[in-house]
This record gives C-alpha cells, sequence and structure tokens, in this order.
C-alpha cells in the first residue's frame, strides 16, 4: 500500500517540535516571553550573559492548540491510524545522548563570566559533522537510501553550522515522554542569558549493559519504546513499538527564546504532538498479519526487524514523530479559523485548479 510521506519534513529535518518558553518570576507570573511583563518586550539587561536559571522538558501533547505550560500530564493519548483505529498511547520513552543549546550570537565560550556546573561549552566544527557521515556509511544496519537522505542533512548541516559554539549536556537521559521528567533530571541548569535560537537533540540507542534501567527493559539497545493500546470493530490489543532512531534532530527560531536572567525560571518545553504519529500508518493492519511477536501477556511487539509489508512502516512513523509539531500556539483570526489551515485549504484548492487546467 502507498503511503504518502510528508514533503514539509524532506527540507529541513530539525523542524518538528512545538517549542515554548515559559519564564516564571518571583511575583510568581508565567508567559511565553522573558521580559518586564507588561508588553512581552526584553530588558537587554536580562539577557546579557550573566548568569539564568534554565529548567528543560520534553514531553507529549495531543495538539498543537494545547497549551504548553500544562502538556505532558496526561495517562493517555489518543489518536487514530490509517484505518481510523483508536489508538491509546500509555507509555512513551526516548533515549538522548546529548542535548545542546546554540549560544547566543553575541556569546562565545571564552566570554562566559562564571563557571558552567553542567554544560560543557565547545564548538561544533566541521570534522565533528564529516565524522558523523563517515559512521553513517559505516553502518551496514542502515538501508542504502536512509543513508543518502541522512548524509544531505549533515552536509547541509556542515555547511550552515561551520564552528558555532554550543552549550552541551553529555547523556544519556532517559525522557518519560508522558509526564516530561527525565533521568537524570534536565531541569536544574543555570546557563548565559541571552536570545536562543536553536536546540538539537540527539536521539540515540541505549547502551545494551546500562544500569540506568533494570534488566530485560525493552529500551535498552533501543532509542524510543511507546506502548499502548488498539481498538477497533473487531477487538482490543495491546502493541508495544520498539525503535532505533540515531540521528540529530534540530529546532530553530529565528527570533530567539530568551533566557532572563531575572526570572527565577526559565523552563523551555520541547513538545511532541501524537495525533499525527500514525497518519498513513496501517498499525491495524499489521497487527492482523501474524508478523508481530506476541508475549506472554498478549502484547503485540513491533520492531525493526518485523518484514512484511504490513509491518514496514517504522520509517514512516520515525518520520510523523519528527515531525510532529510546530513553534508556540496557533493563532485564530477574527472569523475564528485557525490561519494556517484556512492557507493550507486555500493552496490545495489552487492546486485542484491548476490540475483541471
Amino acid at each position: 500500500m502507498k503511503r504518502n510521506m510528508k514533503n514539509a519534513f524532506l527540507g529541513f529535518a530539525g523542524m518538528f517540535f512545538l517549542v515554548s518558553l515559559v519564564t516564571i518570576s518571583g511575583c510568581g507570573g508565567s508567559g511565553l516571553s522573558a521580559g518586564d511583563g507588561s508588553d512581552g518586550t526584553v530588558d537587554p539587561q536580562a539577557i546579557d550573559g550573566d548568569p539564568a536559571a534554565l529548567a528543560l522538558s520534553i514531553q507529549l501533547t495531543d495538539g498543537l492548540s494545547a497549551s504548553a505550560s500544562v502538556v505532558g500530564k496526561s495517562t493517555s493519548y489518543e489518536t487514530s491510524d490509517f484505518s481510523n483505529g483508536v489508538i491509546a498511547i500509555t507509555e512513551a520513552r526516548v533515549n538522548l545522548s546529548k542535548i545542546d543549546l546554540k549560544l547566543p550570537d553575541d556569546d562565545d565560550c571564552e566570554e562566559i563570566s562564571f563557571e558552567l556546573e553542567d554544560f560543557a561549552c565547545e564548538a561544533l566544527a566541521d570534522d565533528e559533522l564529516a565524522s558523523q557521515i563517515v559512521a553513517l556509511k559505516d553502518d551496514g544496519e542502515q538501508e542504502q537510501e536512509q543513508e543518502q537522505e541522512q548524509e544531505q542533512e549533515q552536509e547541509q548541516e556542515q555547511e550552515q553550522d561551520g564552528d558555532e559554539e554550543h552549550l552541551r549536556l553529555e547523556g544519556p537521559f532517559i525522557v518519560d515522554l508522558m509526564t516530561g521528567e527525565s533521568n537524570p533530571s534536565i531541569t536544574d541548569f543555570v546557563v548565559p542569558s541571552g536570545m536562543y535560537t536553536r536546540i538539537e537533540l540527539k536521539i540515540d540507542d541505549l547502551d545494551e549493559d546500562s544500569d540506568m534501567l533494570e534488566a530485560g527493559d525493552p529500551l535498552l539497545g533501543n532509542s524510543m519504546v511507546v506502548k499502548g493500546s488498539y481498538s477497533d470493530s473487531e477487538s482490543d490489543r495491546e502493541f508495544m513499538i520498539v525503535l532505533k532512531f540515531n540521528e540529530k534532530i534540530r529546532y530553530t527560531e529565528e527570533a530567539g527564546l530568551a533566557i532572563d536572567e531575572t526570572s527565577d525560571v526559565n523552563a523551555i518545553i520541547v513538545s511532541l504532538d501524537v495525533s499525527s504519529w500514525f497518519e498513513d500508518v496501517d498499525l491495524g493492519a499489521c497487527l492482523d498479519s501474524g508478523t508481530p511477536e506476541v508475549d506472554d501477556a498478549g502484547v503485540y511487539i513491533v520492531n525493526d526487524d518485523n518484514s512484511g509489508d504490513e509491518c514496514e512502516f517504522n520509517d514512516e512513523l520515525k518520520q510523523n514523530i519528527k515531525s510532529s509539531g510546530g513553534f508556540g500556539e496557533q493563532e485564530e483570526d477574527e472569523d475564528g479559523e485557525d490561519d494556517d489551515q484556512e492557507e493550507e485549504e486555500e493552496q490545495e484548492g489552487q492546486d485542484d485548479e491548476d490540475d483541471d487546467s
């Protein structure tokens, strides 16, 4: 069955997160930008490179219109697949080997006026990007087409990055996407204040011998585990999807996120919208095919080892996960309709007219 890939993602692999900045001041106020609390502008003296408190969170939401300050607190997220089966996600965990924050444009590592306790400050050099490309070429388990796409993405990053300086957190960090909590915690850092324009996450396989989890945990040796239930007119079944990502994913915001030294907490919340994860993915057909292994508890195990057309959707699922976000809350115009949706519908209408002519 032919499934359509998301063209919007193919241009740039990193533009997939719903990222919001919530600042909490001593007065208990909060918002989506740092400033004096009156008009949303940023006081230059509050972002001049002095120490600022930072908390990171990576978690789920079930729609881009959800407030980023309350996402990641549900025990279940519902969505649907290609066959309109109801999918309830009850567990989602991911392993991050690195978290990078690009330093504000006016700062560099040598100019930081205080000692960094958690982050390393370093340049992302051209040779590091080149070594990542070579590693992809040597990975015999990667499909050739996927290798070529990732090499192109890395080459684009190499051309764009040069020797840009980053604050880097070395993992592994095991993130519970249902709650936004991480082991170890990523909620108590001090960084130079300023306008941060980019965050990068390296999703990677967790070491099979890691002592961070109990023996037999499905995340060992893998990058991401998603558990839930699938319901259709025929039956209700439990499933577990195990994925290997091994990719660096980037979010860029040209206007920048203000990390404000006058705020008690600057919380950058990176959110994944699960409502699009299974778009053009027929999970029901896979479960019906008899291909997935079923464990003693009756749970269907879907992973990269599955063969058969019905279950060969992991690459597409990964693309959907990576492209499942945007920045901030969607705005509505005076007629109450979402502007982005209206523009998309208008474009589709124009495309139909072009086809007719």
